[in-house]
């Protein structure tokens, strides 16, 4: 740590800094520390991430969600399939931008629902009654992952860097657009 101390006071010397909180390694319980938005723990050689409850609670008090049942899911295959009909008016249409924003923001630390997410502000511009009938099964998700976090753990077997590919090959039935995701690991832990 004294290195990280002397790092810190040569930067501070050219650029203004703030220390938000101290992230150290607890092996008896978990300390969160807030940091842009997020908390972070470290504890046993592993990192936490996950965003702050704010931005799903926000998104579910906007639609009246609060204390909904949780869905199993972040999307179903009927609403998957985008319907054309009836645009949002403007105070639907602002409601469901604002809801969107928010859980924009939370995608990088929850990456199971990231595909609803893109397909989400894909229709920001023109949102239709079933682009909102999305977004609210994918707050009711949120809803359930609230206290969940992403771990990462560096393996001590593995050394290198993994990459794993996978594309729809335009299967989106609208626009014959394709979506494709990679998953990357560095020493084992997922970056």
């Amino acid at each position: 740590t004294e290195s990280l101390d002397e790092a810190f006071k040569l930067l501070s010397s050219v650029m203004l800094l703030k220390v938000t909180g101290e992230l150290t390694p607890d092996d008896d319980h978990e300390v969160w520390v807030k940091f842009l938005s997020r908390e972070r723990s470290m504890s046993r050689g592993e990192f936490r991430r996950r965003p702050l409850g704010k931005f799903v609670q926000e998104s579910l008090e906007l639609y009246g969600l609060e204390g909904c049942v949780p869905a199993l899911t972040p999307c179903t295959k009927a609403l998957e399939d985008k319907i054309e009909g009836e645009l949002l008016d403007a105070e639907r249409h602002s409601r469901f931008r604002s809801a969107v924003g928010k859980v924009m923001h939370i995608q990088q630390d929850m990456k199971e629902g990231q595909y609803t997410k893109k397909e989400l502000a894909r229709e920001l511009n023109a949102p239709t009654v079933h682009s909102e009938s999305r977004l609210l099964h994918y707050l009711r998700y949120c809803s359930g992952c609230a206290n969940d976090y992403m771990t990462i753990r560096p393996g001590p077997t593995n050394n290198g860097i993994n990459v794993d590919v996978d594309a729809s090959w335009a299967g989106c039935k609208r626009a014959r657009r394709s979506t494709d995701c990679i998953v990357a690991e560095l020493f084992g832990a997922h970056v």
